[in-house]
């Protein structure tokens, strides 16, 4: 009883335990990406995964421990149950789910990470940057080319008709010869009349198209106002308007046809550039809802073996808690009692089997008894009439408590790390709780050993023989 209510009271605690652990960790967590987004920056892989496990392992564990309640409650509703087993198996079916769980969980984690480092990282970013930069400049470059050759025309032509008229013959041929050097494919000059409006009073233009409106009034405001080139491009060709001369109102248009190719990369770039900030944007919300998807497919896979282990005990404890009850009717003289659940071909149904071929045989053998002792008094009923009738009556530890081995599994759980196994120890050193019970003489019992800031529950059997004793223990940590 004192070790059932010590064994309870440990439970409570480490439940309490688990619970805090939960709330400081949910409570860290949520400091940390609040500070995190205030900095615009992602969590590194190892922060996320050390605040993934950091919560992951006590909800896990509150899980598991409430399992463990369920389990007790079932088999405190069943008469003679104690809960060990549906304990037990609640216990290796969570461990079982748990682990290759947090495995997974860590490197799934770890590498989601990793990938979003190196895609949203200043390097990718750099790259897509300079290829946006590259191909916008190469077409601005093709602008400021057009503008260049534009002004140097203007020049070219504001001296050519400084000294001859623009109806001079030579002056179409000039300014012809001055649209092709130019590798321009079209020009205007255009001359602002007295009511405001642009004429057009020479044009170089392959279609002869003499009355599209090639200026804008906006344009001609901006040169106006002080602008010395106004430059615009579509996909279809490059313009620049720059004044020939501004008191008289006059300017030059000159267009070149634009690269499409060129155009249509550069527009890419700009927008490849802009999802890529979009993203950029988005990649903590991506973050944070993969790490939760994460935690909550965890919980519910651990949740699921919880139940698993509740319906599986069930099912294997009830039919013993029936054959616990038959058992206990039979020691109270129910000799005709028989069991009739679970008469498959399982275990169960093999000693099912068993205690009603058993109860059978007692059943046979005592109304054999019966009838024998029947015979007996009437024998002893005849024989005092005859007599009536006649008047003459007829871990392996030395004698000394120094380890002489230990296994790698006992080194894995009583040690940090792994390396030279402690022999030549004492056990005091290695774990005082382990020979406390030892000294006590105890064949076994359980003990809680800390290693490293956790505790573990182990289940130590001592077996003793003349030469020292062997000590066998489980980790039973729930």
């Amino acid at each position: 009883m004192q070790l059932a209510a010590r064994r309870g009271n440990f439970f409570a605690v480490i439940e309490v335990v688990s619970v805090v652990a939960f709330l400081i960790m949910t409570v860290t967590t949520w400091v940390t990406l609040n500070s995190q987004a205030k900095k615009g920056a992602l969590l590194s892989s190892d922060v996320t995964a050390t605040l993934l496990v950091g919560t992951l392992v006590p909800a896990m564990a509150i899980l598991v421990l409430l399992g463990r309640r369920m389990a007790l409650r079932r088999a405190a509703e069943s008469i003679g149950g104690t809960g060990r087993m549906h304990v037990r198996l609640v216990f290796i079916f969570s461990l079982i789910a748990a682990i290759p769980t947090l495995l997974v969980v860590i490197f799934a984690s770890w590498l989601f990470q990793s990938g979003v480092e190196f895609w949203f990282s200043d390097n990718s970013r750099g790259l897509l940057e300079n290829a946006n930069k590259l191909a916008r400049g190469y077409y601005e470059q093709a602008q400021r080319d057009v503008g260049y050759e534009t002004v140097a025309m203007a020049e070219d032509l504001g001296t050519f008709l400084s000294q001859e008229p623009i109806t001079s013959p030579s002056f179409a041929e000039f300014y012809s010869y001055q649209v092709v050097n130019r590798k321009l494919t079209e020009s205007a000059i255009l001359q602002k009349g007295g009511d405001g409006q642009l004429r057009t009073a020479a044009i170089v233009d392959p279609e002869g198209n003499t009355t599209r409106r090639r200026v804008t009034s906006e344009e001609i405001d901006e040169l106006d106002s002080g602008e010395d080139m106004v430059v615009s491009a579509d996909a279809n060709k490059i313009e620049a308007v720059i004044p020939i001369d501004r008191r008289a109102g006059v300017y030059l248009y000159a267009a070149r046809s634009s690269d499409l190719l060129a155009f249509s990369q550069g527009q890419r770039a700009q927008n490849i550039v802009k999802a890529y900030e979009v993203l950029t944007s988005r990649a903590r919300v991506l973050q944070l809802r993969f790490n939760v998807a994460l935690f909550v497919a965890s919980l519910a896979l651990v949740g699921l073996s919880v139940w698993f282990a509740l319906r599986f005990a069930d099912r294997q404890v009830k039919p013993l808690y029936r054959l616990v009850d038959a058992a206990r009717s039979v020691g109270a003289g129910n000799f005709a009692l028989r069991v009739e659940s679970r008469m498959g071909a399982d275990e169960i149904g093999l000693l099912n089997r068993a205690f009603n071929r058993m109860t059978a045989q007692i059943e046979k053998q005592t109304q054999a008894l019966v009838g024998a002792n029947q015979q007996l008094e009437e024998r002893r009923a005849f024989m005092e009439a005859v007599l009536e009738s006649v008047t003459a009556g007829i871990i392996s530890l030395n004698s000394d408590g120094n380890v002489l081995l230990m296994n790698s599994t006992a080194q894995k759980l009583l040690f940090d790390r792994s390396g030279p196994g402690p022999v030549g120890l004492s056990l005091d050193e290695i774990s005082p709780q382990i020979a406390a019970l030892v000294d006590a003489g105890l064949a076994r019992g359980i003990v809680q050993y800390n290693k490293g800031g956790e505790l573990l529950t182990l289940a130590v059997k001592v077996s003793e023989d003349r030469t020292g004793h062997v000590i066998t223990f489980e980790d039973i940590t729930r």
